[in-house]
């Protein structure tokens, strides 16, 4: 019950605020999660921090490479997330590019690699909100709130 109360109270001082400035510490807000989920996915760490599940080893043939080492490299980088803010919202995406794949490791979706192989991703989480991201949340509300009022 006290945090319905403290949210109407921070909604109310946040509708005082200027539509620009909202827009600016949503921003400034994904910004930072954005940096935080980046550095996870990089680290093969899911949104509980516990290690990803590992990826099978490949049968390698002579000339080809092994894909055994960390997954995610290029869906970690923080240029591939999109950030999105208004002054109502802010929110954190992958780009179409790399939202299908990152769908298949959430979810732990069946998917037909090509005509003759279909894999089963085990889950993978990659997007979520825990303790932390609410904790930079509250983080960049308090420094917002000194600033503005």
């Amino acid at each position: 019950m006290q945090t319905n109360v403290l949210d109407d109270q921070i909604n109310t001082m946040l509708k005082r605020v200027n539509p620009a400035k909202r827009r600016q510490f949503g921003r400034g807000v994904a910004l930072a999660l954005r940096a935080y989920r980046s550095n996870e996915i990089l680290a093969n760490r899911d949104v509980d921090g516990k290690p990803m599940e590992r990826r099978k080893k490949q049968k390698t043939l002579p000339r080809k490479k092994n894909k055994g080492g960390l997954m995610f490299t290029k869906m970690g980088r923080r240029s591939s997330m999109q950030i999105r803010a208004n002054a109502n919202f802010a929110s954190i995406s992958f780009p179409h590019k790399h939202r299908k794949i990152a769908q298949n490791h959430q979810e732990g979706r069946s998917v037909q690699v090509n005509q003759y192989t279909k894999v089963k991703y085990p889950v993978r989480t990659l997007m979520g909100a825990t303790k932390r991201e609410e904790r930079i949340v509250l983080d960049h509300l308090y420094e917002f709130m000194a600033e503005v009022l």
